[in-house]
């Protein structure tokens, strides 16, 4: 159909007389609306509406699917000069600059009585309000009906000063109006009523709202008396109503801006005011305030832990010389422990000895880890000795870190004896401790060697089970060498784990000759021994394999699965036989018989004809109406997920001739057909799992409706109850974009007949569960959600409002996770928003790493080099100890290194740790610095090798 045709087609549904139905007959307009698009012309379509009763569904409709476009406040008009009661609904959701219908509304509104509440409700969302003068009843029921949609969050659209001077109590809307963004001829309109509202309170709300707009006529007087109103509230934030909460909220989003009165001569000693200086407000504008709190013995040790903290990771190095005092005087253990911990990144040498000179010896409790952490770090070698040991007075996770860094001080034999020893106790977490130390300590040669000797030499049963774990825990090749001298010996041969650790090494080529001698000795071990040694020698040796299809029926099912995969290896006629046997065998639990299915799907070659004589009697059976015994779902799905590329469609156009066949008892098979086609995609099938997907839109739901709104638009919830159109996604979100694109173009054009039947619960699933594999079809999916769905439904996609701009919000990941978005994005002429936003959260937020990464990378976009290293090196200040956390600094390092002329600096970081690639994609400003292009290629390479 021409878009021409379709056109007339949605303009004939428009125009001709209402479907009977109600609610049905407004979404078939609504549906009919959208496909026509907001730029038709609304005149003749209300011409040729039938009737009130046409015009009045028109109207509904209308207020669905073109709300907010200008379209719709001329259909408004109409209805209001026919007297249609639904005019006045039409009239709320018109875009705002419509002064047309604004006089039409403000006549209506005097020339009645007392109007109905949805013209009055229409009045408020539009601005109108009663005219000087106006009757006390109409004033009051306007009022009524303003207060009625606030509470229903439906703010005024214009002439916000207007309706704010309308209400007898202001303070609801302007909480609803703080924290937007509102347009430039509003605030102007607001900035003209600061300092006239009566109630302090009220006036501070609005000087908020207009700080948000960068509107207020004097920025710091404003922020000077919101700062004094919250510190004069000695209640925590739970405690708060809702003018307080939300001046609080307007000094987080603003806290850059605070002038040089706060805190002020006297800090708050508890309360909110106190909360924000320790928690929110920038280091920068608090600091003396953070010092004072850290140093003044009389204030809780949790305040005083919390200001320590913050300094140390917002000033690093320039928090020495405020903390280092602490040191030099008792304190609570959890201060102390904030103190040393803060220190530990820029202690040397000199702050060891005047630790351990410090009076009272060495801390306890919680201050143990990061004062053990520093002496063995940078004291002298005989103390870092003598002091290890207490390591073992740490809680099991702090003591790996702790006893590592004696030995990153540098490599000490007496340091190394001691790591040793800790081998010779059968306790398992000193073991353990122990085996990771000499991971770092010793190579791969040398630390098989040690437990190949302490083994011989240890004669302690218990310690000798603990070095075995130790072994086996270390995973190299070297250690798998004495791992399986062990395993061989008597001793190894009759632990009561040895079979279970036996199967663990079938699959390694070392294992070989042992599981050989085990074979030939089999009349003489444990039939668990035999089992692993036929299992190893299974694909090379007749005699296992025949025997382990002998045993097979007497071991439990997941080792009856595991071992039909095994005997995969080396293959042949029998295997395929009772592979074949197997499925069909009707007394076998059905995950043995999927697994003997799964055996001939995975071997291809060998089971194809076997996977074709099955397909045939599946679609045999089809079409006579039945199935076969069996659980033929899984051989479906096994078909179709290994299927060779050659034969894919022929055979998924018999399992659709099957589905046809079998009609409304299809299901099963068509979700296991689905599922392989997930596991398994094919691009070229992205076209036909669009139309799938369009098709199955209009599915019966399984089960009952889901009662609650805040349940039933949970995709989790909806997947259960649409199992079909939840595979048939999940199946073209894994085509990529081809599908996306198709299943989108299919949503746009659908006839709006059609489209009026999709049940929102399908269209919500779409759009909110599979958003990330098909972006462009959840967009399409919302739309239809806003053209159908009425505007109270708690269904309907909400309209987010406009967001301030970046630097004003306080939400920190919120703030993050979007300049992570623009990063990548940045092109050659910058983004000031991006810029602005990173500015304010560096000052905002210095102690957390993730801001100065993101500082690197956008110095490497500008060029930067310097400024990249600094930002990474100050990340790196902040990102503690362990490898996950040092990794995104060291690749920026690394990237700054490859810019500079370091040629390879990237790929042997990525060859180091791997784990890194996937961040470039990520990070990497191409469009902006065309230098780091090759960089995205190697990082690319590296992942595919």
């Amino acid at each position: 159909m021409s878009r021409i045709l379709a056109a007339w087609v949605a303009l004939a549904l428009v125009a001709g007389p209402p479907p009977a139905g109600g609610e049905a007959a407004i979404r078939a307009r609504a549906a009919a609306l959208h496909r026509l698009g907001a730029e038709a012309d609304p005149d003749p379509i209300w011409a040729e509406a039938a009737g009130d009763e046409g015009r009045d569904v028109l109207l509904r409709a209308a207020a669905r699917a073109w709300a907010g476009r200008p379209g719709l406040a001329a259909l408004a008009r109409h209805g209001l000069e026919a007297g249609l009661e639904a005019a006045a609904g039409v009239a709320a959701a018109a875009a705002p600059a419509d002064s047309e219908l604004d006089a039409a509304l403000a006549g209506r509104l005097a020339s009645a009585p007392i109007p109905p509440p949805e013209l009055l409700t229409a009045c408020w969302r539009r601005g109108v309000v009663p005219a000087e003068g106006a009757a006390a009843d109409l004033r009051g029921a306007w009022i009524e009906a303003a207060n009625r949609a606030l509470a229903r969050g439906m703010l005024p659209t214009r002439h916000l000063a207007a309706a704010l001077a309308g209400l007898d109590d202001p303070t609801r809307l302007l909480l609803a109006l703080a924290g937007r963004s509102l347009p430039a001829a509003e605030a102007a309109g607001l900035r003209a009523k600061a300092g006239t509202l009566p109630d302090p309170d009220t006036d501070l709300l609005l000087r908020l709202v207009l700080l948000d707009q960068g509107a207020d006529p004097a920025p710091g007087e404003a922020l000077d008396r919101i700062w004094g109103r919250i510190a004069g509230l000695d209640r925590p934030e739970a405690e708060l109503g809702p003018v307080p909460r939300a001046l609080l909220d307007g000094l987080r989003r603003h806290a850059l801006e605070l002038p040089a009165s706060v805190p002020g001569p006297v800090p708050p000693p508890a309360g909110v005011a106190r909360d924000f200086l320790l928690r929110d407000a920038p280091i920068g504008k608090v600091r003396s305030f953070l010092a004072a709190v850290a140093r003044d013995p009389g204030r809780p040790p949790a305040e005083r832990r919390l200001a320590v903290l913050r300094l140390a990771r917002g000033l690093v190095g320039e928090a020495l010389p405020i903390l280092r005092p602490l040191l030099d005087s008792p304190q609570p253990d959890e201060v102390l422990e904030a103190v040393l911990s803060a220190l530990e990144p820029v202690a040397g040498p000199e702050l060891a000895a005047a630790l351990a000179e410090r009076s009272g010896g060495l801390p306890t409790g919680r201050s143990l880890r990061p004062a053990l952490t520093l002496l063995l770090r940078h004291g002298p070698p005989e103390r870092r000795r003598h002091l290890l040991p207490r390591v073992l007075d740490l809680p099991v996770p702090a003591r790996f870190r702790t006893a590592l860094a004696a030995w990153e001080a540098g490599a000490d034999p007496g340091i190394l004896a001691v790591y040793q020893a800790w081998t010779r106790t059968p306790d398992r977490d000193v073991q353990k401790l122990a085996v990771q130390l000499l991971a770092k300590a010793l190579s791969e040669e040398e630390a098989a060697a040690f437990y190949r000797r302490r083994l011989k030499e240890e004669r302690n049963p218990a310690v000798r089970e603990q070095l075995v774990a130790s072994i086996r825990w270390l995973r190299t090749d070297a250690a798998l060498a004495v791992f399986l001298e062990w395993l061989d010996s008597p001793e190894g041969r009759n632990h009561p784990q040895a079979a279970d650790w036996a199967f663990l090494v079938v699959p390694e080529e070392a294992a070989r000759p042992m599981f050989r001698r085990w074979w030939q000795e089999r009349d003489r071990l444990p039939a668990g021994l035999v089992d692993a040694a036929a299992s190893a020698l299974a694909p090379t040796d007749p005699e296992a394999r025949a025997f382990l299809w002998s045993r097979l029926p007497a071991l439990s099912v997941p080792a009856q699965v595991a071992l039909i995969d095994r005997l995969r290896q080396g293959a042949g006629a029998d295997d395929l036989r009772r592979w074949r046997d197997g499925f069909l065998d009707p007394t076998l639990p059905a995950p043995v018989r999927r697994a003997h299915v799964l055996a001939l799907a995975r071997e291809s070659a060998l089971g194809r004809p076997t996977m074709e004589e099955f397909l045939d009697l599946l679609v045999g059976r089809a079409r006579l109406g039945s199935l076969p015994e069996g659980p033929w779902p899984d051989f479906v799905a096994a078909l179709v997920a290994f299927d060779p590329p050659a034969r894919r469609a022929g055979d998924l156009a018999l399992l659709r001739e099957a589905e046809a066949a079998l009609a409304d008892r299809a299901a099963p098979l068509r979700a296991a057909r689905l599922r392989g086609q997930a596991q398994n995609p094919d691009p070229g099938e992205a076209e036909g799992l669009a139309e799938e997907v369009l098709a199955l839109l209009e599915a019966e739901p399984i089960g009952a409706p889901i009662a609650d709104p805040a349940l039933a638009a949970d995709p989790n919830r909806i997947r259960n109850r649409r199992p079909l159109l939840h595979l048939a996604l999940l199946a073209a979100g894994r085509c990529g974009e081809p599908a996306d694109r198709r299943l989108a173009e299919l949503l746009t054009t659908a006839p709006a007949e059609r489209a009026a039947g999709w049940p929102g619960e399908s269209l919500r699933l779409l759009a909110a569960g599979h958003r990330q594999a098909l972006p462009s079809a959840a967009e399409a999916a919302e739309a239809w959600l806003r053209a159908l769905e009425p505007a109270d439904s708690p269904y309907r996609p909400p309209d987010s409002p406009a967001p301030l701009p970046l630097r004003f919000q306080a939400d920190r990941e919120a703030v993050l996770r979007e300049l992570q978005a623009r990063l990548p994005r940045l092109g050659p002429d910058g983004d000031r928003e991006f810029e602005s936003g990173l500015k304010a959260a560096r000052e905002r937020w210095p102690e957390d790493r993730r801001v100065h990464d993101l500082a690197g990378w956008a110095a490497l976009a500008r060029g930067d080099l310097e400024a990249a290293r600094r930002a990474f090196a100050a990340s790196r200040l902040r990102s503690g100890p362990l490898p996950e956390t040092q990794r995104e600094p060291r690749l920026g390092l690394a990237v700054a290194e490859e810019l500079a002329g370091r040629v390879g600096a990237v790929a042997a970081f990525l060859a180091e740790d791997p784990g890194a690639g996937p961040l470039l994609p990520h990070r990497l400003a191409v469009a902006a610095n065309p230098a780091l292009a090759p960089l995205l290629e190697s990082a690319a390479t590296a992942g595919e090798e």
